[in-house]
């Protein structure tokens, strides 16, 4: 069974850090996240376009599409929407958990060892 004060800590700080990675792929993505071809189109009377516009030295358009699709997925469509309300609301309240967290964790070694440091001659 995994150390259950990691996957505390992780799933307080993912309810803050959602947000903010949504937004970095909104500035990574940019405008590549607004008009993203269907397979259909890959295979469509627009396919060389798209490959000749999409495609780059390190990744195929289809490889950049899909990349672009998971991008929407995950900070654009209605799920990631949904997404950021279930993680900021479904754990409770942050700063409670938190403050549990706090109590929970066992302060004393590095206490401990601050003072042991702060001592030294």
């Amino acid at each position: 069974c995994p150390s259950q004060m990691p996957l505390r800590v992780a799933r307080n700080m993912f309810i803050r850090m959602y947000p903010r990675m949504a937004e970095i792929l909104h500035l990574l993505g940019s405008s590549s996240l607004m008009a993203l071809p269907t397979e259909a189109d890959l295979s469509g009377p627009l396919a060389k376009d798209i490959e000749q516009y999409l495609d780059t030295d390190t990744a195929s358009a289809e490889e950049r599409i899909r990349l672009f699709r998971l991008a929407w997925d995950t900070c654009c469509s209605a799920f990631a929407s949904r997404q950021v309300l279930y993680e900021r609301y479904f754990g409770g309240d942050s700063l409670r958990n938190a403050i549990i967290l706090y109590g929970l964790y066992d302060k004393q070694p590095m206490t401990q060892w601050v003072r042991e440091f702060v001592d030294q001659e």
